[in-house]
């Protein structure tokens, strides 16, 4: 059946634009209807938040081969070694070391980069993402944006939290600003 836009004015429900007023035109006359009426979300705030995440993709150079979670493993165990008695400097020293090596290792793998593996990694980076368990462990998974997921003022945390994700890990080392950050942002909605 028809999907379509509508606008509340009093006690009437309205077309909210040209192809929902043909939609309604297109409906049998005098026949008794029913619809689910669900409230939209702001598209273009959508549309914005993925200019945001393509704009960071653009700019983004890797350059860090290890991830956050050996980054973090290296350091529990830094603590557990000196915890344990060895000497501080010298498990600092050997930890940064280690990743230096793995980073330097993994600097020769041909990898590309991925758009909707570099989206998945700023929602998670956003805090919206659930915990699965893999044979490998726990692992974060990003949640969906879709419109049929999320109420209007949760898109607009996960929007805040997109934005400050972006600038802080890509846009910050470009623009002098996250307002010229936004603007850039704003023509790149106007592109697509």
């Amino acid at each position: 059946m028809a999907r379509f836009p509508i606008i509340r004015r009093g006690d009437m429900l309205l077309p909210a634009n040209p192809e929902a007023l043909e939609a309604v035109r297109a409906l049998p006359l005098g026949q008794e209807m029913g619809c689910d009426v669900v409230q939209l979300r702001n598209a273009a705030l959508h549309r914005k938040a993925f200019a945001f995440v393509k704009l960071s993709f653009d700019y983004w150079q890797p350059k860090n081969h290890v991830q956050s979670i050996e980054k973090q493993t290296v350091g529990k165990l830094g603590r557990f070694l000196v915890g344990n008695g060895l000497d501080a400097d010298t498990v600092r020293t050997l930890c940064k070391q280690f990743l230096h090596h793995l980073n330097d290792a993994r600097r020769g793998l041909v990898v590309a980069k991925d758009f909707e593996s570099f989206r998945q990694f700023i929602t998670i980076e956003a805090g919206f993402y659930k915990l699965v368990i893999t044979p490998a462990g726990p692992r974060k998974e990003a949640k969906s944006w879709a419109y049929k997921n999320m109420a209007q003022a949760d898109f607009e945390s996960l929007f805040s939290a997109i934005r400050r994700v972006c600038w802080d890990l890509v846009l910050s080392q470009t623009f002098s600003s996250i307002e010229e950050a936004d603007a850039v942002a704003e023509q790149l909605m106007n592109f697509d």
